[in-house]
């Protein structure tokens, strides 16, 4: 059987099943660990593709899932483990770029800074790794600390330094059960002052120091004083190009004891009493370890923190703002201090939101900064006070009107558009929660806003060339710009309304847009940009193609051509980008956008298709398969479909149809017959190659609640039509699970 999974492990099938985990865990409780540590190997192997060291997950799952496996493979069996784990973390280590040029004894200490297990742990392979290994020799010792020296064997037959900091690490744990080689390690005088080990050093003399023989622990104490010493003549010439004068015999004093500080200072607690007493008296007097840092690098204390502001009054953090001024020497830029306002505002949201008109004087780096703050609060429906909200935003319109915003210091906002900016980014939070958002009563003030904003928004020029926007993601690259946020939050604007059944827009859905002149008049001011930049606009209203044909369906077949313009290619595909990627499949516009599927599905494969064409075509096949769900689909569509697409988008596509016939599901038996048509088609093809991949995603159906006397049947059918899952194991793990009641039925699927 492993075998067979070795076989199966490729790129595409190990990050998406569960299969080999599985497999892998069952091995490990069950005992047969060669088998389950055979699975780990083929599963988390390692490789070198374009320079660089990868594996069959991102560095985030292969994390995740390796520190799964040794959850399964510590209990089982962590001595026959750990030397298959430093095999792997020699190869990875040989296989990563990074270290190249350096000593291989040395580079493995590179991958981790601590040994002890953390909150924080996760990181790249090297460092999943490490913290393998660790947790096996800990597991280890723990299951039986006289397995302490096996441990120390395994991990000294390896020359980097991380093994070495494994092993005092693992040591420190179990010393009483080896009591000679933890005094050996600590008299080691390679140890003894190392910076690569200190921490492991440290740990070990925490556990063994004090029960050291009184001469072994004088023999370490004067050989760190004989270190300070040493050090002398090399630390007068730094000592005398920082300070510019000579060294002189207090200096010296005071280096050595801060060299001894320095060395013990990880395990100072079991310094015998007068060397502790010592120790104190150099701190008092030098301060700690790192105090050379504070001293060489002095600051001012900051004069307004995070708790600061959220403690005293909204006026005083008002006050000191209007006063700040940036300085060296406290160390603090505007965006900092911007930042921590931020900060303060989430924190404390209905307390700032109510105080919100005293911030209108502030620049408008800080004024954007609090918006910012509360645009996370309004996004979760969180209760403010809008009125005052409002009155600080007409501030920032009509101080965007007249003054340049020049910046005065660095870090500053050159101009007021970046606080418009979030200025519409908050009220888009609340917007589009609908009825979830602010209260309706305050409906004509937002719709004042929201229009000045939007007219303030034309008034700057673009902030960058237009080449930075990513064009193959066509609406992200709209609302990205000051323009497109502007025009989408008009939209977000008519959404809320409608959902107020007590407005002029709410009372009559379907004439939204009618009944709404002042943005239909924005839209279509917009439309009539035929310039290059007129992609905005038409990505922005394309995202909202299947909501225009809710709140205006007559509007918007008068503006599709201007929507879709003809004769400007590029601005009808920011339109169709922008519906395909982001909104949701509209009937009633099937056949006036019936050109542009074709036209998508003509593109498919080839070199010189528009961007953002390739990047879509997974959501084209999810378009298609709804209107064909919601029998809107022409068969001469669906046919063109089948014949231009690749194998793996009708893979996807067979997915994507799995996912509808779960039970309770609305179109379950329009997605079933689908399955059906193509495994017909399949069948009576004169070459089934192209349909492998498609059908052998019935692997997937099988983690599903879908129909179980269904499933089987057409599992038989595939089976003897020559057609087999992509994932076999997978199958077979959950065949018993769905059908434990019918053996025999289980027993011939198996089989086949």
């Amino acid at each position: 059987m492993v075998d067979v999974v070795e076989g199966w492990l490729t790129p595409e099938f190990a990050p998406v099943s569960a299969s080999p985990h599985t497999l892998l865990k069952r091995l490990a409780e069950g005992g047969e660990m060669a088998a389950a540590l055979r699975v780990t190997a083929a599963l988390f192997r390692i490789s070198r593709r374009d320079g660089e060291a990868t594996s069959f997950f991102d560095l985030t799952m292969y994390d995740y899932y390796l520190m799964t496996a040794v959850g399964s493979l510590e209990k089982a069996g962590p001595l026959q483990a750990l030397p298959q784990f430093c095999d792997a973390l020699m190869e990875a280590s040989r296989l990563d770029p990074r270290p190249e040029g350096i000593k291989e004894e040395d580079y493995s200490y590179y991958t981790v800074t601590s040994l002890e297990p953390s909150p924080t742990d996760g990181g790249d392979v090297l460092s999943a790794l490490v913290r393998a290994i660790v947790r096996f020799a800990d597991a280890a010792i723990k299951e039986d600390p006289a397995d302490i020296c096996r441990v120390i064997d395994i991990l000294g037959n390896y020359s980097p330094k991380i093994f070495r900091r494994i092993a005092l690490h693992t040591l420190a744990s179990s010393a009483e059960a080896a009591p000679d080689l933890a005094e050996t390690c600590l008299t080691d005088q390679t140890l003894v002052d190392a910076d690569w080990c200190r921490q492991e050093y440290g740990k070990l003399a925490r556990a063994w120091f004090g029960r050291l023989p009184a001469a072994r622990q004088a023999e370490i104490l004067a050989f760190i004083d004989s270190v300070g010493s040493d050090r002398i003549e090399t630390g007068h010439a730094e000592f005398e190009a920082y300070y510019k004068r000579k060294a002189g015999p207090e200096d010296d004093r005071r280096h050595r004891e801060a060299t001894f500080r320095d060395i013990v200072w990880e395990w100072q607690e079991v310094l015998p009493p007068d060397r502790r007493a010592g120790l104190e008296k150099t701190i008092a007097e030098q301060g700690g370890r790192d105090s050379w840092m504070e001293r060489h690098f002095p600051k001012e204390p900051l004069t307004l923190t995070r708790a600061a502001m959220q403690q005293q009054p909204v006026d005083d953090t008002v006050a000191h703002l209007v006063a700040w001024k940036p300085s060296d020497a406290q160390g603090r830029t505007v965006p900092g201090l911007a930042f921590e306002l931020r900060e303060s505002v989430a924190g404390s949201p209905q307390i700032f939101a109510a105080g919100a008109p005293k911030f209108a004087a502030l620049r408008p780096v800080f004024i954007r900064y609090f918006l910012d703050g509360l645009r996370q609060p309004a996004a979760n429906g969180l209760e403010l006070d809008w009125a005052s909200i409002f009155d600080l935003l007409d501030t920032v319109v009509a101080r965007a009107k007249i003054e340049s915003g020049a910046a005065s210091a660095p870090g500053d906002d050159s101009d007021w558009s970046w606080a418009v900016r979030s200025a519409i980014d908050l009220l888009a939070s609340s917007l589009g929660r609908g009825a979830g958002g602010m209260p309706f009563a305050h409906a004509e003030r937002v719709r004042g806003l929201v229009l000045a904003l939007y007219h303030q928004a034309l008034r700057f020029p673009a902030r960058e060339d237009e080449s930075r926007y990513d064009r193959k993601h066509r609406y992200f690259a709209a609302y990205g710009t000051l323009r497109g946020a502007a025009v989408d939050l008009c939209m977000q604007f008519i959404f809320c309304q409608s959902k107020d059944k007590e407005s002029v827009i709410g009372r009559a859905e379907r004439e939204a847009i009618a009944n709404s002149p002042e943005f239909r008049g924005v839209f279509e001011a917009e439309l009539e940009d035929q310039s290059p930049a007129g992609w905005i606009p038409r990505a922005v209203l394309g995202r909202y193609l299947n909501w225009l044909c809710i709140l205006g369906e007559a509007w918007l077949k008068q503006q599709f051509d201007a929507l879709f313009p003809a004769d400007k290619p590029e601005l009808a595909d920011a339109t169709w980008l922008g519906y395909i990627e982001h909104s949701w499949p509209t009937g009633p516009l099937l056949d006036r956008l019936r050109p542009y599927y074709v036209r998508h599905l003509q593109s498919l494969g080839q070199s010189d298709a528009p961007p953002g064409f390739a990047e879509t075509t997974n959501r084209l096949a999810d378009y298609l398969m709804l209107h064909f769900l919601f029998e809107q689909l022409p068969e001469d569509l669906l046919d063109l479909f089948l014949r231009l697409s690749s194998a793996e988008m009708r893979r996807h596509t067979m997915g994507y149809m799995g996912r509808q016939m779960v039970a309770g599901a609305q179109y379950r038996l329009r997605a079933m017959a689908y399955f059906e048509k193509r495994l017909c088609s399949a069948i009576e093809a004169d070459d089934p190659e192209p349909y492998r991949r498609e059908l052998g995603a019935i692997s997937l159906f099988f983690r599903m609640d879908i129909d179980r006397i269904w499933l089987l049947d057409q599992l038989s059918k595939m089976l003897k039509a020559g057609f087999e899952p992509t994932d076999p194991f997978s199958v077979v793990d959950n065949l018993a699970k769905l059908l434990p009641e019918s053996p025999r039925l289980l027993r011939s699927q198996t089989r086949s």
